[in-house]
């Protein structure tokens, strides 16, 4: 593989799995830089509704400990027969007092909370670096098509920076229990959904840990990079609670050949796979 130069940030994408694959990709996150590797776009299965949601809340997290005040504004527009629409906006504003601070500090803490909410109230006229977090969510009916959540998050912090995330729902390739017959159709459907959004925000790093959501989105990422269409590299990271086998995802991934570093947390996956790379335990 050859060396991928840049003295920028690299917009990646991450894939989130139902239970242990988000937990485990959310603390690979914690221990990255991530001013560094963004803006952030998650792909998330259509039918997983938890995922996306403990996603949005870790990066409001991490946005809130760089400042004093994040606003999240959420527009769902939901596909109804009326076709009405919702908007929602949470303020979220410091503490006057935290557990265990000082009572010397707390007269400065509760003038600033008074001033963050102050200026959240006056938001549409001020023009300097507010605390603004968006999302667009569109979902869809029962035929499985894409979400699309659009996140812009601007923590009020001294530096003033910024973060960007987006967070894609695509069709899962088969469900538990469906007939392998049935199941090419629906993996031919979820191939052309994560074409078009692996196209559309034209990642430079894709980041998968072993849900089978990453398949096809790893695949449509080597295949625009083999037709040159942008240059973007793909890591698969193997749950660590992988020890002698590779999960199924990981073996079409690795025997595929479709990812440019694959890593693994035990010593005894390197051993009966090769071309792995034995990172140690990452989280």
């Amino acid at each position: 593989m050859q060396p991928f130069i840049t003295t920028g940030p690299v917009k990646t994408m991450i894939v989130l799995g139902s239970g242990g694959h988000t937990a485990e990709m959310l603390m690979l996150l914690e221990s990255m830089d991530r001013a560094f590797y963004c803006p952030r776009v998650y792909v998330a299965a259509n039918t997983d509704h938890m995922s996306a949601a403990r996603a949005l809340s870790r990066e409001q997290e991490w946005a809130g400990s760089k400042g004093p005040s994040v606003a999240l504004t959420v527009e769902a527009i939901p596909r109804g027969r009326e076709g009405s629409s919702v908007a929602l906006t949470v303020e979220a504003i410091p503490r006057g007092r935290e557990v265990g601070v000082l009572l010397s500090t707390e007269q400065g803490a509760t003038a600033a909370a008074s001033v963050a909410a102050a200026c959240s109230a006056w938001r549409p006229l001020l023009q300097d670096t507010p605390a603004d977090v968006s999302v667009e969510a569109i979902p869809r009916g029962r035929e499985g098509s894409s979400v699309a959540l659009t996140v812009e998050a601007i923590p009020r912090g001294r530096e003033g920076s910024s973060v960007a995330l987006t967070v894609e729902a695509i069709p899962r390739g088969r469900e538990v229990g469906q007939s392998y017959i049935t199941s090419a159709f629906t993996t031919l459907y979820s191939l052309l959904c994560a074409a078009r959004v692996v196209l559309r925000h034209k990642p430079q790093l894709v980041l998968v840990n072993g849900p089978s959501t990453c398949v096809p989105v790893c695949a449509m990422a080597c295949l625009y990079r083999m037709l040159a269409l942008f240059d973007c590299r793909v890591v698969y990271v193997e749950s660590i609670a992988r020890v002698r086998k590779l999960s199924l995802s990981g073996k079409i991934l690795y025997y595929g050949r479709m990812v440019d570093r694959f890593l693994v947390q035990w010593p005894e996956l390197q051993v009966r796979f090769p071309r792995s790379i034995y990172a140690g335990r990452l989280y």
